[in-house]
């Protein structure tokens, strides 16, 4: 059975769909599919006119095109999965991306690395794929009011899943180098996932734990909470398609120190941050140590004033509003 909701978030019309699974994977995604139809079917009996399809990411973009060829609607996929970079994709999904892909009226890659990833899969080789970033909620994510109490220890910040791909082994062990030269600081790290007691191990391990804290999976609240009285934030992983995160703490007028992993390298300029190599622990702790002395430094206004003119609603807003009347026409 399936249940459906149908209510306004944000002030749009959300309708979501919730499956129970059934033993045979392939009925699971065919029931998605007539499910999906048949909702778009009662829309257009109330006299729902649909101009474009915008699906994200292209697992699901099989019964947008659907309803696009059969209702005469444009498609457009935007793509966000970093398995494109990590060459995760199996030959189902190959298959599947690159039929999706070349039936869409346009696929947005939301970073130039990601864009490269697709193309070297062969796929819309001689068509265009748009680069069109991530927007965050900068009306949230803002400067602090207040200054951070608890002013004796320097506060950095990671938040991030648990797991392999963000390259928090990396973090620990810089940490644990950088502990024996000076203790005026703490890591505070947000999220959860399957690593999560291998990494509590490791910062046992390296003596850390009173420097590290571990706060587990939060509310959006109170992320923006942490976000807003750290000093700075660190992300290391090992790929990103962008990173939402790193543009939040931005928002929030904070430096930031973050691989060079993909997404990361086209959002910070000098002016926000530090890029480092990727699984380099060195450069890592230079980084650290170069950020705990100096990022009183950057200016939380213009690191704020850059997030909002490139990622805030608005800005995004408008490009997705140039393409949808040129999809549209």
């Amino acid at each position: 059975s399936c249940q459906i909701t149908d209510q306004v978030e944000q002030n749009i019309r959300t309708i979501r769909i919730k499956c129970n699974r059934l033993p045979i994977r392939g009925l699971n995604y065919l029931r998605f599919i007539l499910k999906m139809y048949s909702i778009f079917k009662k829309l257009c009996k109330e006299n729902y006119k649909a101009d474009i399809i915008h699906v994200h990411n292209f697992p699901l973009a099989i019964p947008a095109l659907l309803i696009g060829k059969i209702h005469n609607i444009p498609v457009v996929i935007t793509e966000h999965w970093s398995g494109f970079c990590r060459k995760k994709l199996s030959f189902r999904n190959k298959l599947t991306a690159k039929i999706v892909m070349e039936k869409a009226d346009l696929v947005i890659a939301v970073s130039q690395s990601l864009k490269k990833c697709i193309k070297s899969y062969n796929i819309r080789k001689h068509k265009h794929i748009e680069v069109i970033p991530n927007p965050i909620n900068t009306e949230i994510f803002t400067l602090s009011l207040k200054k951070n109490i608890d002013s004796d220890k320097k506060k950095i910040l990671l938040v991030a899943s648990l797991i392999p791909i963000k390259g928090i082994p990396y973090l620990l062990e810089a940490l644990g180098k950088l502990i024996k030269k000076r203790q005026d600081f703490v890591l505070n790290i947000i999220g959860d996932g399957p690593e999560k007691h291998k990494y509590k191990k490791i910062v046992q391990q390296l003596g850390l734990q009173k420097i590290i804290r571990f706060h587990g999976l939060l509310s959006k609240q109170k992320v923006v909470k942490f976000m807003k009285d750290c000093d700075f934030f660190v992300l290391p992983s090992l790929f990103e398609t962008f990173s939402c995160v790193l543009i939040e703490a931005m928002s929030c007028g904070k430096p930031v120190i973050a691989s060079r992993s993909g997404g990361p390298q086209e959002i910070i300029i000098k002016q926000t941050g530090i890029l480092i190599p990727k699984k380099n622990i060195k450069a890592l702790e230079k980084a650290l140590n170069y950020m705990l002395d100096n990022y009183k430094n950057y200016s939380s206004d213009q690191i704020r004033q850059y997030a909002k003119k490139n990622y805030s609603y608005q800005a995004v807003g408008k490009l997705l509003d140039q393409i949808y009347h040129k999809i549209s026409k």
